[in-house]
């Protein structure tokens, strides 16, 4: 038997000889150099823990180390749990008591949440959850107790609102783009070109947003902007092909047939026979379906198909712009103005 086990049995095993280090040199084991591991956080203890911690002291009289390293705990949390079993014999039912309630509360945030989500209410903070459970149910909570439900038990998150038309996902609307949708799928399946239109604004010519910076440094960027303002006309194909163009205009029925004719131009340029198998596909803007611009499409024979409403996904050139939209356009800081 080692002397170890021999003072253990002596009652030598106490707090106050664990926490003397210079009596466990001799028994502590050599690790080499290097080689100790950094054991991983335990979890916080559970009330099952607790009890089954408390039964095994006091009911079948095992030696507080040896608890506390099969439940990778302390010696002074085993005994501080010993102490106030022994001292308050209803301690370790108010515990379970106290989880009971607990569970309730989360149950309770958690239907009534469920419910706010289904009836679609906007839930902009977690403190307006809590009013909504005190004034419905009238039990007390706090706001970390709602935001753990709301974390851990719904899988929820805080996230920026993305502004929407409040008729972008009307029934008309979401029936127009099932049936756009369905179309399209239609149109890919003859392998037609598909050439997507669409326009945008530049008003600044450096449009990133995010850089690394030293400790103690600012992170502030001088921002020139553009004036007057660049508008961007792009055409791009299914097959990766683009025509640009850049005007000091604000688009309208005007600048859109210019675009429509020198566009018409150059595909007859590059082949003839363009219109029996291209399909130019934009958005319902309103110049886009002016009588000026439809009289326009008709006199070029130009094969036209609108998009759905408020279909951003199903434009490619939204992810043409939003590329171009992530970088320094003009890194030569070349002077622009109206001449």
């Amino acid at each position: 038997m080692s002397k170890l086990a021999i003072k253990a049995d002596k009652g030598y095993f106490c707090r106050k000889y664990l926490q003397d280090k210079s009596k466990l040199d001799d028994f502590a084991e050599e690790v080499p150099h290097r080689m100790r591991k950094r054991s991983k956080r335990r979890p916080k203890i559970l009330l099952e823990e607790k009890v089954e911690i408390v039964h095994q002291v006091l009911v079948e009289h095992e030696m507080v180390a040896d608890v506390a390293k099969e439940h990778r705990v302390s010696v002074q949390v085993v005994q501080v749990l010993v102490n106030k079993a022994s001292k308050h014999k209803d301690y370790l039912s108010e515990q379970i008591t106290a989880r009971q309630v607990s569970q309730l509360k989360r149950q309770i945030i958690a239907d009534l949440v469920a419910q706010m989500v289904e009836e679609d209410d906007f839930i902009d903070s977690v403190a307006s959850v809590r009013d909504a459970v005190e004034e419905e149910v009238d039990v007390a909570v706090t706001e970390a107790e709602v935001r753990a439900v709301m974390v851990e038990d719904l899988g929820m998150s805080y996230r920026k609102v993305k502004p929407l038309s409040l008729q972008a996902n009307c029934e008309k609307n979401i029936i127009l783009r099932q049936r756009w949708a369905l179309a399209f799928v239609g149109l890919l399946q003859t392998k037609r070109r598909l050439l997507n239109i669409d326009e945008t604004w530049l008003g600044m010519s450096d449009f990133r947003r995010m850089k690394w910076r030293a400790k103690d440094t600012t992170n502030s960027v001088a921002c020139l902007s553009l004036a007057p303002r660049i508008s961007m006309i792009v055409a791009l194909d299914n097959f990766g092909q683009s025509y640009v163009s850049l005007t000091q205009a604000n688009s309208n029925s005007q600048i859109m047939g210019l675009f429509i004719q020198e566009l018409a131009q150059k595909l007859d340029k590059e082949r003839p026979n363009w219109r029996r198998d291209t399909l130019w596909i934009w958005d319902g803007a309103s110049y886009h379906q002016s009588e000026e611009t439809m009289k326009l499409l008709e006199h070029f024979k130009v094969p036209i198909m609108f998009l759905g409403p408020h279909s951003y996904n199903a434009a490619p050139c939204e992810l043409f712009f939003a590329l171009f939209k992530s970088v320094d356009i003009n890194p030569r800081h070349v002077a622009s103005g109206k001449k």
